[in-house]
């Protein structure tokens, strides 16, 4: 079409020539911090150079032998350079200061000669230096074409960067910016911001390194593009003077500068409602030109209805400049596909019409005239144009599904059926199109109250069978269903339907009791005579199922604590049957305690010099100790201290420097076999610890996902040198946070202790009013149950506490129900279950844990036969407390398992690890997770294109993120190669920071984002789509993928091969994705990254300030997300409502506690992403 969004690809220049460039020259070399200018006139074979007009007189130099492409410049007159393979050079300015602002004006052509790293389609833009080890590179990639700024950092270090978060559009001028003053980085397009991190660190100099434009190898290829103009700055320029820098008005006022300031953040905040009243004072500004309210209008209309202020008449053909009309009209039309509520006159459609508009568009614009048309009675003009759009060829199915959208939204419900038809009959339709156009069909008897017709409708949708995806049919015969219960006058749905609620266990006549009470030597086991331990009332139970094989028994638990020192264990002769099932249950109304700990005894003031004068002062005038030496606790200094003191259930802070947070490691150093076991301490520390042989180190050693906790080996103080017992995982990296832990000169505050493993004593300095008589230290190290091969067992009601190992293991079962439990105050993993088959994790609490919840692993991936085992209503907290990553809530595995109903929350890394096939994730509620850790998110899945068939639907995935930007965190993360994975209905709201989108895909294909709502998140989707050459390479080069897809299983053979049809073509398709229906409220962009394979279809950006609005308190949250929200956007598009009351934990008598709103609520304090 004639006008495209090109980001001011002309600005005033282009209307007023050489006169208005030479005048903004003249304007810009008055700043004294400009230090580097470069025009690309004049550049001739001999002179082989581009002067710069700033401070610093250093030309950029040509590659030798080369001679580059001289091309028109962005305004008539003027010229440029095109570049690709080769380079432009010159001496590099210093940073020294770390201050700089860089701009350039440039058109991408398209993918240049050289290929980076794995065969990516990258380039570098301008450099100095590596840009990865040391140094400064812009770079950018086809086709996203999203400018990257990366600050280089030392080797074994990854760069550190900002996006600039919007992509440029290729074969049209555009201006891009980069700046920091030390503390922040930002990215600029077309003037306005777009990107920024905070980053503080120092700037690594590349030393003899050249300043370079385009091609700078070091992993990056190249980019085809035409350089205009080049400027450096000694400064950081606030975002108000890069707006001006691009519009080329530098006689702007300082006033009107600092107006721009306060809108440029306003934008990157997207706070809509501020932007939109400071950007409505300055367009009845008469002092500020047309140009520039122009580009406020414009590059801020995503943030506000500010495009429907627009003068129709400054819309016609030849009376406003081109890059003008580029960019109004170009931003209409981009609001007009995704603003499905974005109200334009008659008078600005029409404009439009008189456009040379692409077919696609016409018919857009056409169909919101016809809506018009329509309101005005005009029936026979609407008509008219219903038939151009019908009759144009070159229109997509797709339009013509939001053509029926827009018909739906304006209740003529007859016209859009048609079209939903027209769709459906047509053979070339997609399947997911089909399935989408049906629905919506049926869907608007919904809306119009006729629900009989919508019952047949949505009938017919499920009748369609093949020719539609499954997931469309399942909601097709869902939405069957609840027609028939509206036309009964009932809520549309039962939530009872979607709840797997277990029978409560009742005593059986067979049944033995114990109690802490009783006596294994005078009890018989009857409840008035109960047995003392467990042990003991298990061999009863033994002996007396030997007579009574056919009966349901029970062992029956009264209240009270069980002090265990050996496991007990359960064979397979333990086991019940289908008629006869076996129980150990908690008496009712009771709590049975397994306990894995004591109470300690006899606490002293510390009197001994030597330990006194290693602690501070103030310590020491508090310190008190416990003697061990006669305690049930083994000890060893060479195993990972996991033993943890509690007051009143409280867990107390084992001593640790620095007392909260991190710390970074120096510089590492290898060992002789090459491993990195020392790095430099930057603190003034280790004086102190010289003491000490048992000290620890917690850190994230080389990257921000994998934690690990090593034993310091030696310190030598001259060098600042600190030794490690062993490499940790990924080994060391300088600039990674670390604390140190267990050694008694940490002790510098109340509620501090520390261990001696060696001495056998516990040194306190105790918070006032502690009870020392009651705190308590766990000690098992065995788990409380063991079970083999078991089946029909049910285990209810028993709370398993205080202990430093696993409380319960499952090695093979069938039938078996874990249901009731508390698992509280474990220094491991609580419970580990392998090789299950139809059993039930139910209404269970976990808590305080130091590692993981649940690792269920169950089915037959080499078969696919399914596990078929729930997991279901259990609440997952305080996890991932000691072993800080990969630990989640729960790892499930295996094949045809569900995950349902769950609360997971309060964790520094992710809630759910999920393996294998098959599985649903369904109506789960997870928060607070990732609050510490990089590049996670609240269910993550990795690393095998063989999970095939997973399906995460109507969960709440919400206040996910720890603040850094290296990578990013997410509520859904699809990572390496994983595909095929449905993410239907779910709720996302502030789960999307750093560089990541809610949903997060990296390097898999044909996953489906359908139905799901986002609110507050940076953006809805992000993708890191893999170069064709990489993903290849998995099929050929990969040894771990190759016996993943071949070994463990075969995906070209049964069943693979008849279950997952499309395996066959997995290698085809690298990349393509897919986002259908998806609803976005208040969040920044739609998706980052995303590239030619992503299909997005029905999509809703909505900057609505009030839809789903959450307060500020903790009921407001149901609240925001009823049902009664939907209806605005359900009347313009196939969305179906999502069931919010009915996600999360719900009261029944078989869980183990009844938590509070407040408590399933409540956002961790430790929550660092974004908040909205």
């Amino acid at each position: 079409m004639r006008f495209l969004l090109t980001g001011l690809s002309l600005l005033s220049l282009a209307v007023l020539g050489r006169q208005s460039w030479e005048k903004y020259k003249g304007e810009a070399v008055k700043d004294s911090a400009l230090i580097r200018f470069y025009a690309f006139e004049g550049l001739t074979a001999e002179t082989r150079q581009i002067p710069s007009l700033g401070t610093e007189k250093h030309p950029l130099l040509l590659d030798e032998g080369v001679m580059p492409e001289v091309v028109p410049g962005r305004f008539p007159g003027k010229t440029a350079i095109r570049l690709d393979e080769h380079s432009l050079k010159a001496k590099r300015f210093e940073l020294d200061d770390q201050v700089f602002t860089a701009q350039m004006w440039i058109k991408i052509n398209g993918v240049g000669t050289h290929r980076g790293n794995g065969g990516a389609t990258n380039g570098t833009l301008m450099a100095i230096g590596v840009g990865y080890w040391d140094g400064l590179r812009i770079t950018t990639s086809l086709p996203s074409i999203v400018p990257n700024l990366e600050l280089g950092r030392p080797r074994g270090i990854n760069s550190f960067g900002v996006s600039a978060r919007a992509a440029l559009m290729q074969g049209h001028w555009q201006h891009v910016a980069v700046s920091w003053d030390g503390k922040k980085l930002r990215c600029y397009i077309n003037g306005k911001l777009t990107g920024q991190a905070d980053y503080d660190t120092a700037y690594t100099d590349p030393g003899d390194a050249k300043f370079v434009i385009g091609f700078n190898g070091h992993g990056v290829g190249s980019t085809n593009f035409d350089v205009d103009q080049v400027v450096v700055h000694k400064r950081c320029l606030s975002a108000g003077e890069i707006a001006i820098w691009t519009l080329g008005e530098l006689d702007c006022s300082p006033e009107l500068v600092k107006s721009l300031d306060v809108i440029q953040e306003d934008g990157l905040r997207k706070e809509a409602e501020a932007a939109e009243a400071k950007i409505s004072a300055l367009m009845d500004d008469r002092n500020v030109s047309a140009t520039l309210k122009t580009w406020l209008v414009c590059q801020f209309a995503s943030a506000s209805k500010l495009l429907e202020r627009l003068d129709p008449t400054s819309l016609a053909a030849n009376e406003t400049p081109d890059f003008l009309m580029n960019l109004a009209l170009g931003n209409i039309l981009a609001r007009l596909r995704y603003d499905k509520n974005l109200r334009l006159s008659r008078e600005i459609l029409e404009a439009l019409l008189r456009q040379n508009l692409s077919s696609e568009d016409r018919c857009l614009v056409q169909a919101r005239l016809m809506v018009f048309d329509f309101q005005d009675g005009n029936k026979d003009r609407a008509q008219v144009r219903l038939d151009e759009i019908l009759g144009t060829k070159e229109i997509s199915q797709e339009t013509h599904y939001e053509l029926a959208n827009v018909l739906r939204g304006e209740k003529l419900y007859r016209e859009a059926r048609s079209i939903y038809a027209k769709i459906l009959n047509d053979p070339d339709s997609p399947r997911q199109l089909r399935g989408l156009a049906s629905l919506a069909s049926a869907q608007t008897y919904l809306l119009s109250g006729d629900y009989e017709s919508a019952r047949r409708g949505f009938e017919s949708v499920d009748g369609l069978g093949e020719a539609i995806l499954p997931h469309h049919r399942l909601e097709a015969r869902e939405c069957a269903a609840e027609s028939v219960r509206l036309s009964q006058g009932k809520p549309a749905r039962d939530p009872e339907a979607n709840r797997w609620r277990p029978a409560v266990p009742v005593i059986p006549a067979l049944s033995v009791h114990v109690s802490p009470k009783g006596d294994d030597a005078t009890g018989v086991g009857s409840k008035e005579k109960p047995l003392r331990t467990i042990q003991a009332g298990l061999d009863k139970v033994r002996q007396l199922r030997k007579d009574s094989p056919n009966q349901v028994s029970a062992l029956v638990l009264g209240g009270g604590t069980y002090f265990m020192e050996n496991t007990i264990v359960l064979d397979k002769e333990d086991g019940g049957t289908e008629n006869a099932p076996f129980s150990i249950m908690a008496a009712p109304g009771e709590k049975p305690v397994l306990c894995g700990g004591f109470v300690l005894k006899g606490f002293d003031k510390v009197t001994d010099a030597k330990v006194l004068e290693r602690v501070s002062q103030e310590a020491a005038s508090k310190l008190v100790v416990c003697d061990l030496a006669s305690a049930p606790i083994e000890l060893k200094p060479e195993e990972l201290p996991r033993a943890e003191l509690f007051s009143q259930h409280v867990p107390l802070e084992p001593a640790r420097w620095p007392n909260s947070g991190f710390v970074m490691t120096g510089q590492p150093f290898r060992d002789e076999d090459g491993k990195t076991t020392s790095f430099m301490h930057q603190e003034d520390q280790l004086e102190k610890w010289q003491a000490s042989s048992d000290i620890w180190l917690n850190g994230y050693w080389t990257f921000l996902w994998a934690s690990d906790t090593v034993k310091v080996k030696g310190v030598d103080l001259e060098s600042k040198t600190i030794f490690l017992g062993w490499q940790p995982m990924y080994g060391v990296t300088q600039d990674r946070p670390y604390f140190a832990f267990n050694f008694l000169e940490a002790i510098d505050r109340p509620g501090e202790w520390f261990l001696d493993r060696i001495e056998r004593k516990l040194y306190l300095y105790p918070e006032a009013g502690t009870d020392l008589s009651r705190l308590e230290l766990s000690a098992l190290k065995k788990p409380f149950f063991v079970l083999n091969d078991v089946n029909w067992v049910t285990i209810h009601g028993l709370v398993f506490d205080l202990s430093q190992a696993t409380a319960m293991e499952i090695n093979r079962g069938n039938q078996v129900r874990i249901s009731g439990n508390t698992f509280s105050r474990l220094a491991r993993l609580a419970l580990k279950a392998d090789d299950m088959t139809n059993s039930t994790f139910y209404g269970n609490d976990f808590h305080t844990l130091g590692a993981g919840g649940m690792r269920i692993f169950g089915g037959n991936r080499k078969t696919l036969e399914a596990g078929n085992n729930n997991i279901e209503n259990n609440w997952v907290r305080d996890f991932s407390r000691l072993d800080r990553t990969y630990t989640p809530a729960i790892l499930l595995g295996g094949c045809g398992n569900r995950l349902a109903h769950n609360l997971f929350h309060d964790s520094p890394h992710h809630a759910i690890r999920l393996e294998g096939n098959d599985h649903i994730v369904e109506y789960n509620d997870v928060h607070s997770v990732v609050y510490e850790a990089d590049d996670q998110s609240g269910i993550d899945m990795w690393w095998n294109p063989s999970y095939q068939g997973n399906v995460m639907r109507y969960n709440f995935w919400h206040h996910i993120g720890s603040g850094h930007t290296i990578a990013g965190q997410s509520g859904i993360r699809l990572d390496d190669a994983i595909c095929h994975v449905l993410m239907y209905s779910n709720i996302f709201f502030c789960a999307a920071d750093g560089h990541f989108g809610a949903i997060q895909i990296h390097g898999g294909k044909d996953n489906v984002a359908d139905n799901n709502l986002f609110v507050a998140c940076q953006a809805a989707l992000s993708f890191s789509t893999w170069g064709d050459d990489r993903w290849n390479s998995i099929f050929t080069d990969r040894e771990d993928l190759k016996h993943r897809l071949y070994k463990e299983v075969n995906i070209d053979q049964p069943p693979y091969s008849t279950k997952y049809p499309w395996l066959k073509d997995l290698k085809l398709n690298n990349g393509r994705n897919f986002a259908w229906r998806n609803l976005l409220i208040r969040c920044n962009e739609v998706a980052l990254r995303r590239g030619k394979m992503h299909e997005f279809l029905d999509t809703i950006d909505s900057k609505d300030a009030k839809a789903f609005l959450v307060g500020d308190t903790l009921e407001s949250m149901d609240q925001a997300f009823s049902q009664q929200h939907w209806k605005q956007f359900t009347q313009i598009s196939a969305l179906r409502p999502i069931p919010f009351e009915e996600i999360g934990l719900y009261e029944d008598p078989n869980r183990a506690s009844k938590p509070t709103v407040a408590e399933m609520r409540a956002i961790t304090p430790n929550y660092k992403g974004t908040r909205k």
